[in-house]
């Protein structure tokens, strides 16, 4: 693998503490292509009004805290969910893993 790609199901949210962007992030080759057997650890960074509020990579065997800032890919791929502060703004959020290009994707609170 060589980089991460980060997304979001949204970027438009509410800054009223509640609403959420669920984001998902995926390993590439140089190529471009997705690399399934990547098992790289994943943290992500928020700067702005908003939190990671979980994490999650569908391994059904994985013993990995939910409520954290960091996964193991899984196939290839996490996730992670972000949570608005009662603050409206610009939030961006970072993925990164050792040893590959991070990934940001900026989202705003309103």
């Amino acid at each position: 693998a060589a980089k991460l790609v980060l997304t979001a199901d949204r970027t438009a949210l509410k800054g009223d503490g509640r609403d959420v962007a669920i984001l998902k992030v995926e390993a590439f080759d140089a190529k471009g292509r997705p690399v399934p057997k990547a098992d790289h650890l994943v943290t992500f960074e928020v700067s702005g009004p908003g939190a990671v509020i979980g994490v999650g990579n569908g391994n059904p065997v994985s013993h990995e805290a939910d409520k954290a800032s960091e996964r193991k890919l899984f196939n290839g791929l996490a996730q992670a969910i972000v949570q608005t502060d009662r603050k409206a703004g610009g939030i961006t959020v970072t993925a990164r893993a050792e040893g590959l290009r991070a990934s940001s994707v900026k989202l705003t609170a309103s």
